[in-house]
């Protein structure tokens, strides 16, 4: 984190990594029910699921005003924020499988145990590297070269099937087969061309 800070910023303020936790995570949960809005929409019934989301996620505003008047630092803030979003989630998936008949059981298995083992890890070997190695672009480098890599095999592995891993398979051919057979007909293209 304080790598990626510094590449950004060059010197960050104090407590940026502690105010950047908060809003990474309520992305992260955010991301895994967002798909969910478009089905929903589709159904047409709109005017209450939109009521709990607004809801859901303005209510960490006003809960991190009141943290605030406690006394209690402005990382709560974010963190009022980020249970707003696990509110709203919780509510897409609720009004999902309440009008789109998506099942709960089928989003734990198919988008938050491969999300949560792409997480698991991407930390995993991230904090191994930054163990390993001293800053620098050759470890920021390694980071995003083995994050990539573990996302891939968790997605392959988890969260495909069968066929979608089938498909890839055939697309993934015929790419190579297209991209090996081009230098050879244009040299006999060329060759054909000067005869």
């Amino acid at each position: 984190m304080r790598l990626c800070l510094k590449l950004w910023l060059h010197a960050p303020p104090p407590s940026t990594a502690a105010f950047l936790w908060p809003v990474l995570i309520a992305l992260m949960i955010d991301q895994l029910t967002l798909a969910y809005n478009v089905s929903l929409v589709a159904t047409g019934r709109v005017s209450g699921f939109s009521l709990v989301i607004s809801i859901a996620n303005s209510v960490g505003v006003p809960a991190g005003y009141f943290l605030l008047r406690a006394g209690k630092p402005g990382t709560w803030v974010l963190w009022a924020v980020v249970a707003g979003t696990v509110l709203a989630g919780c509510g897409r998936l609720w009004f999902a499988r309440l009008h789109a008949t998506i099942s709960i059981p089928n989003w734990l298995s198919n988008v938050l145990f491969p999300a949560g083992l792409s997480v698991l890890g991407s930390t995993a070997t991230s904090l191994a590297i930054i163990h390993s190695f001293h800053d620098g672009i050759v470890r920021f480098c390694l980071i995003l070269v083995v994050n990539c890599a573990v996302v891939c095999l968790v997605v392959w592995f988890f969260g495909a099937t069968k066929e979608q891993r089938s498909k890839l398979r055939t697309l993934a051919t015929s790419e190579l087969v297209r991209l090996s057979s081009k230098p050879a007909a244009h040299a006999r293209g060329v060759a054909g061309g000067t005869l």
